[in-house]
């Protein structure tokens, strides 16, 4: 019986960690595509091209004028070739799909074998339509699930991975070498030992 509470238990907080890594990724898809939009208004709008055109006069430089229809251009093809809306509609569902299970997790008996595996299976049959997962994304929604289970990193260091500004800036993006994150206790090598 304790195997399975043990089961239980990690699949119940793997499914809630999935939850927030695909709010995370469907945030990032939103925010670019309402970003995207936002630029292509302002800067397609008469009144700031007209605006563009008088600086360019003062400045004599057609840079002024041909640099807002530029980017309009470069920020619209990024978003049309990224396909933001599908991908944060992707991973909506996905969360969705979490949700769903978590609320059957919750509901089940954890000392029932048979449930924890058949929701085991269930969550396998979800990652099967996950897209690849970025991995520094991962650990922060791992970070972010401890601290909102009141389990702070000061308290519960092996439990938090250290994840630095670069990384966490290009997470949406990229994994920065995810492999090298480290746990915030994990005791760096000497200088010059071998590991």
């Amino acid at each position: 019986m304790e195997i399975s509470a043990s089961a239980y238990h990690g699949l119940l907080w793997g499914v809630r960690r999935s939850i927030r890594y695909h709010e995370r990724r469907r945030s990032v898809f939103e925010r670019f595509n309402l970003a995207t939009n936002a630029v292509a208004l302002i800067f397609g709008s008469a009144t700031i091209l007209a605006v563009f055109a008088e600086v360019a006069k003062l400045a004599d430089s057609k840079w002024w004028t041909i640099s807002p229809a530029a980017f309009v251009t470069l920020m619209s093809s990024l978003n049309l070739v990224i396909g933001t809306v599908q991908k944060a509609q992707r991973h909506h569902d996905l969360a969705r799909r979490f949700i769903e299970l978590e609320q059957e997790l919750v509901q089940s008996d954890p000392s029932d074998l048979q449930s924890v595996r058949r929701l085991q299976a269930k969550r396998l049959e979800i990652e099967a339509d996950e897209p690849p997962i970025l991995q520094i994304v991962d650990i922060l929604s791992h970070n972010e699930l401890m601290r909102a289970g009141g389990y702070d990193p000061e308290s519960y260091p092996k439990d938090y991975y250290k994840v630095g500004f670069w990384r966490t800036l290009f997470s949406p993006c990229f994994d920065l070498f995810p492999n090298s994150v480290k746990k915030i206790d994990q005791p760096k090598p000497l200088a010059g030992s071998v590991s």
